[in-house]
């Protein structure tokens, strides 16, 4: 379906853009966000975190690869990796955050091309380069299947590897 780890992330990336859009994301991300100063973009960052990784349970794909888009994805209550980033990027967009896509590659035994393993988020607003987990330019990591991880959190960073 790819042609390699850099279509599948643009793939990913651009499909949030779309389901930012819809109805139903737009509703939900209202809903995660209503109570919350919209001048503490922080904040609203953190709900959407908490949201997609503790009300999406992780499932990984059974036999290969598929892709579900963010409103398929809130109606099963499901997803793996790629779905739970998705949804994230999703939400974010469609409330003003910053956010995209971060593919996790793992160097290839061979030398050649590295694998695509794992995908994450990432996500800025105005003024996130203060937060104290902050990398370049402001931007946050977002692990979403990892349960020990708080946004920000880099998985090598924590001692528990068990999934949400």
């Amino acid at each position: 379906m790819f042609g390699g780890w850099e279509s599948k992330a643009a793939y990913l990336d651009g499909a949030a853009w779309d389901d930012a859009r819809a109805p139903v994301v737009r509703d939900i991300a209202r809903r995660v966000a209503k109570a919350i100063d919209p001048n503490r973009q922080d904040l609203i960052a953190h709900a959407v975190f908490e949201f997609v990784k503790r009300a999406i349970r992780y499932v990984k794909d059974p036999a290969s690869e598929e892709f579900s888009d963010a409103e398929e994805i809130l109606r099963a209550g499901f997803g793996d990796c790629d779905d739970k980033v998705r949804l994230f990027v999703a939400l974010c967009r469609s409330l003003g955050l910053e956010a995209r896509v971060r593919p996790i590659l793992q160097p290839a035994a061979d030398g050649g091309r590295p694998d695509f393993t794992h995908v994450q988020a990432e996500v800025r607003w105005p003024g996130s380069y203060l937060h104290p987990k902050a990398r370049a330019a402001g931007w946050l990591t977002v692990e979403l299947i990892l349960a020990a991880c708080e946004l920000g959190d880099e998985p090598q960073d924590v001692a528990s590897r068990a999934l949400v």
